[in-house]
């Protein structure tokens, strides 16, 4: 489980920059296994500082450095990550450069997808860069890609300077949903590990509590112990699919008929629209915004709720 996903806090902090930069570094080299791709780190103008939640920064900007490490081949003996500090007016930007492959230029309006990857079957996502670009804006700050060509890519960050007056002020909780929104415990079921890492560390910053399967028979061992406010399945599974799934929980508990979201990336075949339709139940399309995502949540978790 990634240390982000543990449930955070989210209190902020003022953090200088240079700070937080130097720690991730020195952990990324505790972490390397054989392989060492150097970091030059550029540590800007001054003592710039942003107020944010340490871990989470640290998290991000792990996550960035993770990703250019893997964008360079290891057959390549002059990989280079870069990492530049710069200040613009009230802004501080964070530049995570490598001179790896580089990102087509036809998949680069993909890589905040939740379910964008180009790493190989089985490989882990890290925290994924839909829930670091949710992070970031979540502290008032983008986070884009900056440059992606055959020579290397860039990503940018950008946050606001610290205002030295918040270093004593009472530090308010991350909110990606608020609280009334958004409160209850969720089952999310899928066979595919990155989109449960990447969706549960979503939820997670949304102040949920969220329980996860790989598939429907594990899900539905869950669903016999303890009792969720939702669910949010993945159709086409091995095994009991998540129409399968639906039909033994209302089995279980009634009250799930109406506590159920399902999603997919194939195309659904007739038989299997028609089973859809009869639930009456939302439905999301693969790959979704976190946008789209978190309306569903809004409209499926509207009030405080608790399985009968």
């Amino acid at each position: 489980m990634l240390e982000f996903s543990r449930k955070e806090t989210g209190r902020r902090e003022v953090v200088p920059v240079a700070q937080v930069i130097e720690e991730v570094i020195q952990l990324k080299r505790l972490q390397r296994r054989g392989r060492e791709v150097p970091i030059d780190f550029v540590a800007g103008p001054g003592d710039l500082a942003v107020h944010v939640c340490r871990q989470q920064l640290k998290q991000v900007l792990l996550t960035l450095f993770n990703n250019s490490e893997q964008a360079i081949p290891t057959s390549r003996a002059d990989g280079l990550i870069r990492i530049a500090v710069a200040s613009f007016r009230d802004r501080v930007q964070i530049f995570v450069s490598d001179n790896g492959s580089g990102i087509p230029p036809e998949l680069q309006k993909q890589v905040f997808d939740p379910f964008f990857t180009t790493k190989a079957p089985g490989e882990g996502t890290g925290l994924g860069l839909s829930v670091a670009h949710a992070i970031i804006e979540a502290h008032g700050g983008s986070l884009w890609l900056a440059d992606s060509t055959s020579r290397g890519t860039t990503f940018a960050i950008e946050l606001p300077v610290a205002d030295a007056s918040l270093e004593s002020a009472p530090p308010p909780a991350l909110e990606l949903i608020p609280p009334s929104a958004l409160s209850g415990r969720i089952l999310l079921v899928d066979d595919e590990p990155n989109i449960l890492e990447a969706l549960t560390a979503f939820l997670q910053l949304s102040q949920l509590e969220v329980r996860t399967a790989g598939n429907g028979h594990a899900a539905l061992e869950l669903l016999a112990r303890e009792n969720f406010d939702l669910v949010i399945t993945d159709i086409r599974m091995p095994g009991m699919d998540g129409l399968d799934l639906y039909e033994n929980a209302t089995r279980l508990n009634r009250s799930y008929e109406r506590r159920f979201i399902f999603m997919s990336g194939f195309l659904l075949g007739t038989s299997v629209k028609t089973r859809l339709a009869a639930t009456g139940l939302p439905y999301m399309e693969k790959p979704f915004s976190l946008d789209e995502f978190r309306r569903m949540l809004d409209r499926a978790l509207p009030e405080k709720t608790a399985v009968a």
